[in-house]
C-alpha cells in the first residue's frame, strides 16, 4: 500500500516550524482569501518566505531557483506567453540537457498543477521540470519580463488623496474592500462653507488636522493587519458594528 504524503501543514507542526493554533489561524485566512496555507502563513507573519520555501522544497522534493539572481535571456521568456505566465503564475528560466533530452525549468506557483504543466509543455515544445522559488521573487519576475502586477495574499493597499474626498480611506485586502469615513459631518461643513465662503479658514485648519489623524489611523490599521493581530473580516464587523 502506498502511504499518503503528509500535507504542508502536519509537516510544519511535526517539525515544530509552526503550532497548531498557527495552521487553525492560517485556515481561518486561506478559507478567506482563498490561497495556499504556505501563503496564509507568511502573510499572517508566522513564518519567514525562507522558512516556508525550505518546508516546500523537503515538501515536494523539487529543486530551488534563486529568481532575484539571475538574469533570464529573452529567448528563454519567449517559450511561455504573457498569458500562460499570469495564469499559472509561472515563468521560465532555462533549458538543461539531460539523459532524456532537453527540460525547461520553470517556476510555478503551484508545482502540482498537472494540467498546467502539459498545457506549458505543448506551448513551450519542451518537456516541462517544475522548480520553486520565493513567492515574492516569483511576482517580482513577472513583473520585470511579462509587465504583470500581482498582489501578494494579503497584501493591504491603502489610499488616501488630499483633496475633496480625502474625508475617506480605503484599504483593500485579499481583493476585499473596505471604505471608512472619519469625520463626514465636518467634511460637509467645508464644502458648505467653500460654496459660500463663511468661516472657511478655520474649517481649513480642521480639516488638515482630520487628514493627519486618517494617516495616522492609516499607518495603524496597515500595522495591525500585517502583523495578524486583526483580519480584514473583523476589521469590518467592528466597524459595522453598532454601538450597544
Amino acid at each position: 500500500m502506498v502511504e499518503q504524503k503528509k500535507l504542508l501543514g502536519e509537516l510544519l507542526v511535526e517539525n515544530n516550524i509552526v503550532t497548531e493554533d498557527d495552521i487553525q489561524r492560517a485556515l481561518r485566512y486561506q478559507n478567506q482569501y482563498g490561497c495556499k496555507i504556505g501563503q496564509a502563513l507568511v502573510s499572517l507573519n508566522i513564518i519567514t518566505e525562507n522558512k516556508l520555501l525550505a518546508a516546500l522544497r523537503y515538501h515536494c522534493g523539487l529543486p530551488v531557483v534563486d529568481l532575484g539572481n539571475i538574469e533570464i535571456p529573452p529567448q528563454i521568456i519567449r517559450l511561455i506567453s504573457g498569458e500562460m505566465a499570469e495564469r499559472y503564475t509561472a515563468v521560465p528560466v532555462r533549458i538543461e540537457e539531460t539523459g532524456k533530452g532537453k527540460t525547461l525549468l520553470v517556476v510555478m506557483s503551484n508545482p502540482s498543477d498537472l494540467n498546467a504543466i502539459e498545457e506549458l509543455q505543448f506551448i513551450a515544445g519542451y518537456k516541462i521540470s517544475p522548480v520553486l522559488a520565493k513567492e515574492s521573487d516569483l511576482q517580482a519576475a513577472l513583473l520585470k519580463y511579462y509587465d504583470i502586477k500581482t498582489r501578494p495574499i494579503g497584501a493591504i493597499s491603502v489610499s488616501l488623496e488630499d483633496d475633496s474626498d480625502a474625508g475617506e480611506m480605503t484599504i483593500i485586502q485579499g481583493g476585499e474592500e473596505i471604505r471608512i469615513v472619519l469625520n463626514s459631518e465636518e467634511k460637509k461643513e467645508l464644502e458648505k462653507s467653500q460654496e459660500d465662503g463663511s468661516g472657511e479658514g478655520q474649517l481649513k485648519m480642521n480639516y488638515e488636522m482630520v487628514l493627519k489623524e486618517l494617516k495616522l489611523w492609516k499607518a495603524v490599521v496597515k500595522l495591525l493587519i500585517n502583523k495578524g493581530f486583526i483580519t480584514m473580516q473583523e476589521l469590518e464587523e467592528s466597524l459595522t458594528k453598532k454601538d450597544e
